[in-house]
């Protein structure tokens, strides 16, 4: 007999996103106050603004192999994040010598993110000794990829910054449980990990290309009274 439940989720964020108000600071450094009048009124000459979306999935199934129980967890998400903000909180034209007024952008940035992951684990579960004796064992598996673009004008200089990163993760895990008596369980486990990133990209119109690998085994005793 097989069993299945499948959990599916959409969000979606619309927004203003973060504003900047512009400050001047007095002589001794003591007191701040917003150049607008107010940390309620902006000064930039360009919106802020928020949309993300993000859509995932769940998918568990579990089946009994005779006295074992097999165990697989699917996962997947997807996100798609854009934001712009002006960090300057825009400042005064005629402050920079331009006479004509209004407010100009000094810090201007863009940002375009996309974002994968995917996540595959089996257990297989079971009992030994008529009862006394239990055990989980299984496999985990995880892959991400993302890439980000930001545009920025920063003191009327534009730049890009381009990454692009890659995860990989690979993980085999146990534990046997023994029971002595009604109130007392002695537990053995382990899990080893591995991982692999990988991150490229330009900075400055200069490529970068950077890789790491991580492993580590973490073993477990503990006794449940």
């Amino acid at each position: 007999e097989l069993q299945a439940r499948l959990s599916v989720f959409h969000t979606h964020t619309d927004g203003d996103g973060q504003w900047a108000v512009p400050n001047t600071i007095s002589a001794d450094g003591k007191t701040i106050t917003p150049s607008t009048g107010s940390y309620r009124l902006v000064a930039s000459p360009h919106e802020s603004l928020t949309d993300v979306t993000q859509d995932g999935m769940t998918l568990r199934v579990t089946g009994n192999v005779g006295a074992v129980k097999l165990t697989s967890i699917t996962g997947y998400v997807k996100m798609d994040d854009h934001w712009r903000q002006d960090f300057s909180g825009g400042v005064s034209a005629a402050l920079l010598g331009n006479p004509t007024g209004g407010t100009l952008a000094l810090f201007d940035r863009d940002s375009v993110t996309d974002h994968k992951q995917f996540s595959q684990e089996f257990q297989a579960a079971g009992d030994l000794n008529g009862g006394q004796m239990s055990y989980v064992a299984g496999i985990y598996g995880f892959s991400e990829k993302g890439t980000q673009k930001l545009n920025s004008v920063i003191f009327f200089a534009p730049s890009s910054v381009d990454f692009n990163a890659d995860t990989k993760s690979l993980a085999l895990f146990g534990q046997l449980s023994a029971k002595f008596g009604e109130r007392t369980t002695l537990m053995l486990g382990g899990r080893y990990t591995k991982d692999d990133k990988h991150l490229d990209g330009a900075f400055g119109g200069t490529a970068f290309n950077q890789s790491s690998s991580y492993s580590r085994f973490n073993p477990k005793i503990g006794v449940d009274f």
